[in-house]
C-alpha cells in the first residue's frame, strides 16, 4: 500500500517502546482504536510528557541559576562603574588644581626669570664701566679719600658694592631654581594625573561595554527562563489529562482483558531506508535544547511503500497529535506498532 499523506518528501516511522507496548505508523484499513490501543498509545504520551517535564525541569533550575549568576555579575559590573565613575570625578578635580599650580609655578619663573636678567644686564653695564676705566676707577674713588677713616669707609663701600651685586645674583639664581625644581615637579604631577585620567576613561568605557553586554544577557536568560516555565506549565497540564484519561481507560474489562494476548514473531523495517533518528534525547531543531525523541525515524521518498513491522489488526487509522497521520496495529500481547 502507497503512504497515505498526500505531501512531503519523508516518511517517519515512530518507534515508542515502552511497558504498555510499540506505536508504529503503518498503513491500513481505517477502524476505530480499541480502548487497550488508546490506553497504549497515551502511556507512550504521558511518558514523553513526563521525560520532557522533567528535563524541563531542570533546564529550568540552570535557567535560574545562569539568571542569578548574570544579575550578580551586572550588579558587581554596576558597582565597579561607579566607583571608576567616583575615581574619575576625583581624579579630574585633582587635574584641575594641579593645572592651577602649573600656572602658578609659570607666572614666579616668569618674574624670576625677568629679575634675574635685569640684574645681570645691570651688573653687565657696571663691569664693562670697570673695564674699560679699570682699576682706576676704584684707585680714584680712595684716592679721594682726605682721611685715614674715610679711606677705610670708601674701601668697604667700594668691597659692599661688589659683593652685593655677587650675592644678589646667587640668590636670585637661587630662587629661579627652587622655580624650576617647583615647576618641573608639578608638571610631573599633572602627567601623572593626566595618565590616570585616561586610564579611567578607557576603564569607564569598557565596563559600560561590559554593563550592556550583561544586560542582554540577563533579557535573554530571563526570556529563556519565562519560555521554560510557560513550557513546563504546558507539560504539566498535558501530563495531567493524559494521566486521566488512561485512568478512564483502565478501568473497563476490555482494557485488562487485552494484556492476556501473547505476541509471537519479530519485527521488520516498514521502510528500506535508514534509521533518520533514534529513540532518545536529541538536540531540538526549534528549541534549541536536547530532549526526548521517543521514537525512531525511518527515511523514505514520497510515494515510498509502508508495511507493518509485524502481523496484527488495524485497530485505528487516521490523524493523531504529536505524530500526525497515524495507523495502528495491535500484534496482541499489550504491544500495538
Amino acid at each position: 500500500m502507497q503512504c497515505p499523506r498526500k505531501t512531503g518528501i519523508a516518511v517517519l516511522f515512530l518507534a515508542l517502546i515502552f511497558a504498555s507496548g510499540v506505536v508504529v505508523i503503518a498503513p491500513a484499513e481505517a477502524k476505530p482504536p480499541s480502548r487497550k490501543i488508546r490506553r497504549a498509545v497515551l502511556k507512550n504520551r504521558l511518558a514523553s510528557v513526563r521525560a520532557n517535564a522533567h528535563k524541563t525541569r531542570t533546564e529550568l533550575k540552570q535557567a535560574k541559576r545562569e539568571e542569578a549568576q548574570i544579575h550578580a555579575d551586572l550588579l558587581a559590573i554596576r558597582a565597579k562603574v561607579t566607583a571608576t565613575r567616583d575615581k574619575l570625578s576625583t581624579t579630574k578635580a585633582r587635574l584641575v588644581r594641579t593645572r592651577t599650580e602649573q600656572r602658578k609655578a609659570q607666572a614666579a619663573l616668569a618674574v624670576y626669570q625677568k629679575r634675574l636678567k635685569a640684574r645681570e644686564i645691570s651688573l653687565a653695564k657696571r663691569m664693562a664701566a670697570n673695564y674699560r676705566q679699570g682699576p682706576v676707577r676704584y684707585a680714584s674713588v680712595l684716592l679721594a679719600s682726605r682721611s685715614m677713616g674715610d679711606l677705610l669707609t670708601r674701601g668697604r663701600f667700594v668691597r659692599g658694592v661688589m659683593e652685593y651685586d655677587a650675592k644678589l645674583i646667587t640668590e636670585i639664581k637661587a630662587d629661579r631654581q627652587a622655580v624650576l625644581t617647583w615647576k618641573r615637579t608639578i608638571d610631573a604631577k599633572a602627567a601623572q594625573i593626566e595618565a590616570e585620567k585616561c586610564e579611567l576613561a578607557e576603564r569607564q568605557a569598557e565596563e559600560a561595554k561590559d554593563a550592556i553586554a550583561e544586560r542582554t544577557l540577563l533579557a535573554e536568560a530571563k526570556a529563556k527562563r519565562a519560555e521554560l516555565e510557560d513550557e513546563l506549565d504546558a507539560l504539566q497540564e498535558d501530563s495531567s489529562a493524559i494521566a486521566d484519561r488512561i485512568r478512564a481507560l483502565s478501568e473497563t474489562l476490555d482494557g485488562r482483558a487485552r494484556r492476556l494476548i501473547a505476541f509471537t514473531g519479530k519485527f521488520v523495517r516498514p521502510v528500506p531506508g535508514g534509521i533518520t533518528s533514534g529513540f532518545g534525547t536529541r538536540f531540538h531543531p526549534i528549541l534549541h535544547r536536547s530532549r526526548l525523541h521517543a521514537g525512531c525515524d525511518f527515511g523514505g521518498g514520497h510515494g515510498t511503500a509502508i508495511v507493518s513491522v509485524a502481523s496484527g489488526t488495524v485497530v485505528y487509522a487516521g490523524t493523531m497529535r504529536g505524530y500526525g497521520n497515524v495507523v495502528v496495529v495491535d500484534h496482541g500481547g499489550g504491544i500495538s506498532t
